[in-house]
C-alpha cells in the first residue's frame, strides 16, 4: 500500500480547478475532499500523521499549498477557513495564461497552467558552502529565516498569532490538548493576562500568558510588564510568560530582574528562534552531516 503523499506543489492545480468551478467561498473541508479524490489518495494515506501527532501529512501539505496560493494573490481567505479564487487568477485561467507562484524566501518559482498538469520548478539557491564555511553559512541562513518568520507573522491577522502561540506551547510540552489552550488564549485580557495553562497534567502549577503582536519597530513598555506582573500577583501565582513580536524596553527587562515572580520575556527574535527549533511554520529543506575521523577505530 502506498504511503507516500505528493508534495504541496501537486495540490495547486486541483485547488484552483475546484475554485474555478465554484461561485463564492468554498469551505476547506470541501477543498480537502476534492483534492484527495483528485490525487487518488487512500484512507491510509490521508490518516498518516506528522511526527508531532498534531496534524496529518495531507492536512499539512494542503495548508502549505493554500498559503502559497494566497501569497500569490490567486485565492482569498474569508478568515473562517473558506477560500475563493481572485479576479486575477480567473483572468489568467480564462486567457490560458501561466500562473506563477512565488515561494519566499527560498527563491523557488512554481508555474502551472490550467488545464495543463505540468508543474515546473526552478531554483536560484546557491549551494551551501559555496563561499563560506558550513557553520557561517548555517548561521546566516538561520538569521535570515528568523527574519522571514517574523515577516510572515506580521502579514497575518491577530487570530493567526494566537493560534501560532498555541502551536508553540503544545510543541514545547505545555498543556495537554489544543482545545484547552484555544479556550484560554485569545480572550480579552484579564488585568494584563491573556490566558493560563497548566504546566503539569494535574494542574498543580499554572503559567499565565500574555501574547501581544506589537508594531514593527516598537517596544513593550515597562508599564505593560508591570500590569502583567500585578495580574499574576492578583491570581496568587508565581510564573508567567510575556510573548511579543517586537522587543522589550531596557526598563521592562530591569523591572523583571527586580521582582520575585518568575516571569519570562520572549521578544520577536527569541520567538522566531523557538518557532524554528520546534518546527512551527518551517520545515527542513536540506540536512547535512559533518563527520570526523574516529580515532578509537584506528587505534
Amino acid at each position: 500500500m502506498r504511503a507516500d503523499i505528493p508534495d504541496y506543489q501537486a495540490f495547486f492545480e486541483p485547488i484552483l480547478k475546484m475554485l474555478q468551478q465554484e461561485n463564492g467561498f468554498v469551505n476547506i473541508d470541501e477543498i480537502s475532499e476534492f483534492v484527495s479524490e483528485g490525487l487518488r489518495l487512500s484512507n491510509y494515506q490521508l490518516n498518516i500523521s506528522l511526527p508531532s501527532g498534531r496534524q496529518t501529512v495531507f492536512e499539512n501539505q494542503l495548508q502549505w499549498a493554500l498559503s502559497y496560493l494566497e501569497q500569490a494573490n490567486l485565492i482569498n481567505n474569508n478568515g473562517a477557513q473558506a477560500y475563493c479564487m481572485t479576479e486575477t487568477a480567473l483572468h489568467k485561467l480564462e486567457s490560458n495564461q501561466a500562473i506563477e507562484i512565488q515561494v519566499e524566501p527560498a527563491s523557488q518559482v512554481y508555474c502551472t497552467t490550467i488545464p495543463s498538469t505540468d508543474i515546473t520548478t526552478s531554483t536560484n539557491n546557491k549551494p551551501i558552502g559555496a563561499s563560506l564555511n558550513v557553520k557561517d553559512e548555517f548561521e546566516q541562513l538561520f538569521d535570515q529565516l528568523k527574519s522571514d518568520v517574523l515577516a510572515k507573522i506580521y502579514a497575518k491577522d491577530p487570530a493567526f498569532f494566537e493560534n501560532l502561540i498555541i502551536d508553540l506551547l503544545l510543541a514545547m510540552g505545555y498543556g495537554d490538548r489544543r482545545r484547552d489552550l484555544a479556550n484560554h488564549l485569545g480572550r480579552t485580557g484579564d488585568g494584563g493576562i491573556d490566558g493560563a495553562i497548566n504546566q503539569d497534567q494535574l494542574g498543580l502549577d499554572v503559567v499565565y500568558i500574555q501574547a501581544k503582536r506589537y508594531k514593527q519597530g516598537s517596544s513593550v513598555p515597562v508599564s505593560a510588564v508591570q500590569d502583567f506582573a500585578g495580574a499574576i500577583e492578583a491570581h496568587k501565582a508565581s510564573k508567567g510568560v510575556f510573548v511579543t513580536t517586537s522587543s522589550f524596553t531596557k526598563s521592562a527587562r530591569t523591572f523583571i530582574g527586580q521582582i520575585s515572580k518568575r516571569i519570562v520575556l520572549i521578544d520577536g527574535d527569541r520567538l522566531s528562534e523557538l518557532l524554528i527549533r520546534n518546527n512551527i511554520g518551517v520545515k527542513i529543506r536540506e540536512t547535512f552531516e559533518v563527520k570526523r575521523i574516529d580515532e578509537d577505530y584506528f587505534t
